[in-house]
């Protein structure tokens, strides 16, 4: 008994199968590619936003007792606190350093970061607020408008003890 390969034509069947397989995959691959690279850049400009938070509170915890010699008032730099300090731990956390210069990330600034005292008075806290923005997920409009992206908000909120 002779099987199905064995007919004639069947090759002929068979041309352009794969081409026709890999026109079906080829999208689903390249958004799953896709996908996995957006995902691990949010990942990165998460941990560079915590890594560069906590540089920058520990600067400020470190120079509030250093240069005072007391406990750095963050909420209200008119009662003493040098505005210096606090915008210098601001820049270390948008710049990586303390002067203005190229953000770490695409769109941080130092207005993005906020200083808060703890009620313990020992203790101070920073919160940076990011707007994160994919780089592949844009929901085109074709041409009938701007293209639509999906923000997402990274928060990253450090306390630390003003040493």
């Amino acid at each position: 008994m002779g099987t199905r390969r064995d007919k004639p034509g069947f090759k002929a069947c068979q041309r352009g199968l794969a081409a026709v397989e890999l026109a079906i995959a080829l999208p689903l691959l390249v958004m799953v590619m896709l996908a996995v690279g957006e995902l691990g850049r949010a990942f990165y400009s998460y941990n560079t936003l915590q890594k560069a938070t906590h540089d920058g509170l520990r600067y400020l915890a470190d120079e509030a007792r250093l240069n005072t010699g007391a406990i750095i008032d963050v909420d209200s730099p008119a009662s003493g606190a040098p505005t210096t300090i606090v915008n210098t731990a601001k820049n270390l956390i948008a710049y990586g350093g303390p002067a203005a210069g190229t953000a770490l990330l695409p769109g941080l600034a130092p207005d993005d970061v906020a200083f808060t005292n703890a009620p313990d008075a020992e203790h101070v806290t920073a919160t940076v607020t990011y707007a994160y923005t994919p780089l592949y997920f844009v929901i085109p409009t074709f041409g009938f408008g701007d293209d639509i992206t999906v923000p997402q908000t990274f928060t990253v909120r450090l306390t630390m003890r003003v040493l």
